[in-house]
């Protein structure tokens, strides 16, 4: 029961401290600490969306490279826009766009028919697609990170500058009033609070941001792969109904 009532003591103290420099920050703390307490708002919903959203993509696009995987998929360039059935995914726009480029009007009405000269022109064009479409989709997984490396960084400066501006006003306040350093601590401790807001804000978000940056990262790296990998499907579909055309 003692130690419970010293546990009690102990968080009291320093919530009521809390409470007294709240009572006594002057306009510009106040204006501090409610931008801090919108940008830490801001800032987790941010981290938690981006993350339910990066994380979606993310099974999405596995789901469909399993599908198109060479024991359920033997050939990529025989799929259409209705072989995805209701699948919709950044993996199936990367092939729908490589597949757009590949079976463009200016080279033929049949693959099949290709030279090797044509051949390569269609190679050419699907890189290319493949290239853009890396670039969009990478982008787009680094939407409004931004917003979140300025929380991290301005944050403890937002802090730092309400602390400053504490402390040159409350030893003004001692000049003016011709005070001792006692009447120092309301003013300071007042003060201080605006750098731990700067804190609790900043400290969360570092993590959380680092923490999208690395599944961005990720999802780049596997986007990127996954570019290749169809580039290199279809050249090995391709060569490998040549065979059957000179056997025709």
């Amino acid at each position: 029961m003692e130690l419970n009532t010293v546990l009690a003591w102990d968080v009291q103290i320093p919530l009521a401290s809390v409470w007294l420099a709240l009572k006594q920050s002057t306009t510009v703390g106040w204006v501090i600490i409610g931008t801090l307490a919108f940008a830490s708002i801001f800032a987790w919903t941010l981290m938690v969306a981006k993350s339910l959203e990066l994380n979606k993509i993310r099974k999405l696009n596995f789901t469909l490279e399993k599908k198109l995987g060479r024991e359920n998929c033997s050939n990529l360039l025989n799929l259409t826009e209705s072989s995805f059935g209701n699948h919709r995914s950044h993996y199936q726009q990367l092939l729908l766009n490589a597949l757009k480029a590949f079976f463009r009007p200016e080279f033929g009405s049949s693959y099949l028919e290709d030279d090797d000269e044509t051949y390569a022109q269609r190679m050419n064009h699907v890189e290319s697609a493949l290239r853009r479409a890396v670039a969009k989709r990478t982008e787009e997984y680094e939407n409004n990170m931004v917003f979140l490396s300025i929380i991290v960084t301005s944050a403890p400066f937002m802090g730092l500058l309400g602390t400053v501006w504490g402390v040159m006003e409350a030893f003004g306040a001692i000049g003016l009033t011709g005070g001792s350093i006692k009447d120092l601590a309301p003013g300071v401790s007042s003060a201080l609070l605006t750098t731990i807001g700067g804190l609790v804000v900043a400290i969360p978000s570092v993590v959380g941001y680092n923490v999208l940056l690395d599944l961005v990262r990720r999802l780049t790296t596997d986007i990127e792969t996954f570019a290749s990998l169809i580039a290199d499907r279809f050249e090995l579909d391709w060569l490998k109904v040549q065979p059957e055309m000179e056997e025709e």
